[in-house]
């Protein structure tokens, strides 16, 4: 498993990272909706002592219905944190982003990943677009046959459906992963 401060890790490792997070968030989530992770270890106190400090993590009443909606935030929460790291890793393979997008598959994978960093950037609990005018356009991506129109998505909440769910942001992650390796 790939560990390390931010300035040790090359952009292929940190697209790992990120795509093994989203695996295990994955798995998390599969587990709490097919419930192999119950209700009740989510009402129950946790008591932890990083450091010989005590902490304890106060005792929840989450229903059935919390515990659906706790699984969407996670999920869409990782797709943030990884869409920030893949962003990064993106910039440190290929330099600033381009002032104007060619129609290279490269170019708009760069630009649907950073549209997706800010939203989340900007707004994490409750993401929302934030389309800068450069952005204002439709983004395919001919290698993984997924386009992106972000001339109407300016100011509205993120719905998994925007980025065709966790299908359509994993082939987004894998192709990370691949030009960045490619290319290392």
């Amino acid at each position: 498993m790939t560990t390390g401060m931010r300035g040790d890790l090359s952009p292929l490792q940190k697209v790992v990272a990120a795509r093994n997070l989203f695996t295990a968030t994955i798995y998390v989530c599969n587990g709490m909706a097919k419930g192999n992770i119950p209700l009740s270890m989510f009402n129950e106190p946790i008591v932890f002592a990083p450091n010989n400090e005590r902490i304890v993590i106060r005792k929840n009443t989450w229903t059935e219905h919390d515990l659906r909606v706790l699984e969407h935030n996670l999920l869409q929460s990782m797709i943030g944190v990884c869409c920030i790291a893949l962003d990064e890793a993106l910039n440190s393979k290929f330099g600033e982003k381009p002032k104007q997008y060619s129609d290279s598959d490269i170019d708009n994978l760069r630009a649907i990943i950073y549209m997706m960093r800010c939203a989340f950037a900007h707004t994490p609990t409750s993401p929302v677009w934030d389309i800068s005018n450069k952005h204002q356009k439709v983004f395919h991506i001919d290698t993984i046959n997924m386009t992106m129109d972000f001339t109407k998505l300016d100011k509205n909440k993120v719905a998994m459906i925007d980025h065709n769910g966790v299908t359509g942001f994993c082939k987004l992650m894998d192709l990370c992963v691949k030009v960045i390796a490619a290319n290392d």
